[in-house]
């Protein structure tokens, strides 16, 4: 039984409770279904359409290395400088170079 929005309510039993599979199943789709129907790690790591190579890259401070079936390694993400970053420390110097700079003059 499902309510008004199309969610099944608390305590109601399903159609095929107590029933075998060929009672509510006709025979030509039970002979579908058993190809795929235990069918284990089908798309797991390399196989699954969306891998990207092992690496995950969360917004934390780390990133997740693939390395077996349920295992990752974490490693700590080393920061990257943008262009506009390195651009202005090549031009303008990094703080410390510019502090050292002053003491010097003075």
């Amino acid at each position: 039984m499902k309510n008004n929005k199309g969610q099944f309510v608390k305590g109601s039993t399903p159609h095929n409770k107590g029933k075998k599979q060929v009672e509510y199943i006709s025979p030509d789709k039970i002979e579908n279904i058993k190809a795929t129907q235990f069918k284990v790690d089908g798309l797991l790591a390399e196989n699954h359409p969306s891998w990207k190579g092992g690496i995950q890259q969360p917004k934390g401070d780390c990133n997740y290395i693939y390395k077996d079936k349920n295992t990752r390694l974490r490693k700590p993400r080393v920061m990257k400088k943008t262009l506009v970053q390195f651009l202005k420390d090549m031009l303008y110097g990094t703080k410390t170079e510019i502090k050292r700079m002053t003491i010097q003059i003075i």
